[in-house]
């Protein structure tokens, strides 16, 4: 009678899916959704992609009324923000002709019955420090909204903590998230979006079944008929950490040199920075030619000071070669050179051809990113004085990523690697050698 009443609830379930499902208009997922969504198929319990930032409100407090209005227009505004996947069936979606998407069964859609709110708590001091310091939960995309965000107030401070699931939203959403809530909290209009990124996602996977698709795999093809192998650090066995903890270190370089460098050459900042993580990849590896992933926004000129919001970010493949001989400016028209071309091609879905061409040892791969400065709110809101701290403590399938944090007076870089492959100090010594590239080069 269990088993039987068990089989009755579960097929109630299922046909109110089947119903939902076909009442619902749902997306395809992009490419880097895609990726992140296979890796944490693999690991539901990790948190390497939760975005998270604490911000300290000095001066004049925050008003809590306020605020939970600010933020509930701002949800109501956006409609990727109530985004959900859902599980579909064979019949709803039929494969593609040329690109064999790996997740083609899982969607997105908005759902407009999550409850996302602003929550509001009261602790001592004692308890907010050990508040900040709890591991990050990790999200469900299936069942619970994939943001989060809470008022914190003790008797002598005020936080603000925004959550979001990397699936979701990417640097600059969070950028545009953060300056949306501050222009709104200063009584200023917002522009609402539609269903802008959900249509991006069905454009771009319409793409993939057109001869454009092939043309760009040919491309990578012949760029990497030689093969492809990305370049990491020696993993330590000096210093033992649990599998998968999130090692971080970070170290602040003067923006002066760097910036009157790129001025006096004619170069980018984001360029130059990467294009000295290649060579400290070489330094630290003994590899003369490197290889590694960065991130490319997604959005034209055109829309890159607009709040686009949703998670646009493509992934680009840069290799360098490196000789001994080499100056920085050189290998920053490498570096250059190859991001060009990999924005050129990047509605290809660069994740899936690395997948299945590439070993899994090869495929291991580092990662450098150039952010500008999303987690910083410290322009003020009024009178209201707010300082960002940037919340890193989980678990990380990620072998070493170094992320450039541009501030108004400073640039930080952000090493994080995994435990049980690398150590504290190798990420220390790993800045250490970026550190020294810049003061030998720049100086």
């Amino acid at each position: 009678d269990d088993i039987a009443h068990y089989t009755t609830n579960n097929d109630v379930i299922l046909q109110k899916n089947l119903s939902m499902q076909t009442a619902i208009k749902h997306y395809p997922l992009t490419t880097n959704q895609s990726e992140m969504f296979q890796e944490w198929e693999e690991d539901t319990k990790m948190t390497q992609f939760n975005i998270c930032g604490y911000y300290l409100i000095e001066g004049h407090p925050l008003i809590a009324k306020r605020m939970r209005d600010v933020f509930k227009m701002i949800i109501e505004s956006h409609p990727v923000f109530r985004m959900r996947l859902l599980h579909v069936g064979e019949q709803e979606v039929a494969p593609l002709k040329h690109y064999d998407d790996p997740t083609r069964l899982i969607r997105q859609y908005p759902d407009y019955s999550q409850d996302i709110t602003m929550t509001f708590q009261t602790m001592s001091d004692e308890q907010l420090d050990s508040h900040i310091k709890k591991p990050l939960k990790p999200f469900d995309p299936f069942g619970e909204p994939l943001l989060r965000a809470e008022f914190i107030e003790t008797p002598s401070r005020q936080y603000l903590c925004f959550e979001f699931f990397h699936l979701l939203a990417d640097g600059l959403t969070y950028q545009s998230f953060v300056n949306d809530i501050k222009a709104a909290y200063a009584g200023m209009d917002l522009k609402p979006q539609s269903l802008e990124f959900f249509e991006y996602a069905e454009q771009q996977y319409q793409w993939w079944d057109t001869e454009e698709y092939f043309r760009l795999q040919h491309f990578y093809e012949s760029k990497y008929a030689d093969g492809l192998s990305f370049t990491r650090l020696h993993e330590s066995h000096g210093e033992n950490y649990p599998w998968g903890e999130l090692l971080q270190e970070s170290y602040v370089v003067d923006k002066d040199w760097i910036e009157d460098y790129c001025e006096r050459h004619d170069l980018s900042v984001a360029s130059v920075m990467m294009a000295v993580y290649g060579w400290a990849l070489s330094k630290a590896s003994g590899e003369s030619t490197v290889a590694f992933l960065t991130g490319y926004h997604g959005r034209g000129k055109g829309n890159i000071d607009k709040a686009l919001y949703g998670n646009y970010m493509k992934e680009i493949v840069i290799r360098l070669n490196i000789t001994d001989t080499i100056s920085l400016q050189s290998l920053t028209k490498q570096m250059e050179r190859e991001m060009m071309e990999g924005i050129r091609h990047s509605d290809y879905p660069i994740d899936h051809y690395l997948h299945t061409h590439l070993s899994d040892e090869d495929y291991d791969c580092t990662e450098c990113l150039f952010n500008s400065s999303y987690l910083d709110m410290t322009t003020s809101m009024g009178d209201i004085k707010v300082s960002a701290h940037i919340k890193t403590t989980g678990m990380t399938s990620i072998p070493l990523i170094l992320t450039i944090h541009r501030f108004d007076d400073k640039y930080v870089l952000e090493a994080q690697g995994s435990g049980g492959r690398y150590s504290r100090r190798q990420l220390r010594d790993f800045l250490q050698l970026y550190a020294d590239i810049i003061g030998k080069e720049m100086v």
